[in-house]
C-alpha cells in the first residue's frame, strides 16, 4: 500500500513540476529505425517495438490449434510474425512478413525452413529484444535474425488470426507431440 500511495504521490508531483510523461510511442519517437522499404508505418513500428508477444503452448496438433484459435490477437495489425514449431523429430521455423502495406496489404511472404532444433534462435530473439528497448522496428531486428538460415518463401493469403497463421506454420511439421512458439513482432 505505501509502494501505491508513493507512486501516486510521484506521478503528482510530476505533474505539477510540469514534467511531461511520455507514452511509448512518444519515447520512441523518430528513434524507431525501420527499413527503407515504403511500406512500413513508422509510427507503427514505433509503438509496436516496445509490445512484442510471445507465446509458447505444449500438445498435439488439435490441442495446440484449439489454442491458437483462442488467443484473441488480430493479425491484421501486425506486418510480422513468427512460429517455431518443435518436436522431438525436429523444428521447424516460419516466419511471415505482410507485402504491401499494413491497411491494404492482401498477401504474406510465408518464409520457413526445418531443422533439429531452433532454441538458440529463441534465444538470440530474446536478447536482441532485450537489448533493443524499443530503438528499432521488433520485426525487423527478428527479420535479421531469421536471415541467417536458408528459407523457402512462398505468398500465402493474409491470416487474420493466430489460428489461421498456425495452419500454415504447422504444415509439415513432423511429430505427434509439440512445443509451439508464436512470436508477435509488429
Amino acid at each position: 500500500m505505501k509502494l501505491v500511495r508513493f507512486t501516486f504521490l510521484v506521478a503528482i508531483a510530476l505533474l505539477v513540476l510540469g514534467v511531461p510523461y511520455a507514452t511509448a510511442a512518444e519515447r520512441v519517437g523518430t528513434s524507431a529505425e525501420p527499413a527503407s522499404d515504403s511500406t512500413i508505418d513508422p509510427p507503427a513500428c514505433a509503438v509496436n517495438s516496445w509490445s512484442p508477444e510471445l507465446f509458447s503452448f505444449y500438445g498435439d496438433r488439435a490441442t495446440l490449434l484449439a489454442k491458437f484459435q483462442a488467443l484473441d490477437r488480430n493479425l491484421l495489425n501486425h506486418r510480422t510474425f513468427a512460429f517455431i514449431v518443435q518436436t522431438n523429430r525436429g523444428a521447424k521455423l516460419t516466419f511471415f512478413e505482410l507485402q504491401g502495406k499494413l491497411t491494404e496489404g492482401t498477401m504474406m511472404d510465408l518464409a520457413s525452413t526445418k531443422g533439429a532444433s531452433f532454441n538458440t534462435l529463441s534465444n538470440q530473439i530474446t536478447t536482441a529484444l532485450l537489448d533493443n528497448t524499443g530503438k528499432k522496428c521488433a520485426g525487423m531486428l527478428t527479420k535479421e535474425l531469421v536471415s541467417s538460415y536458408t528459407m523457402d518463401h512462398s505468398l500465402v493469403a493474409r491470416p487474420a488470426t493466430a489460428g489461421e497463421a498456425f495452419r500454415l506454420a504447422l504444415a509439415e511439421a513432423d511429430g505427434e507431440y509439440m512445443q509451439a512458439t508464436f512470436i508477435l513482432l509488429c
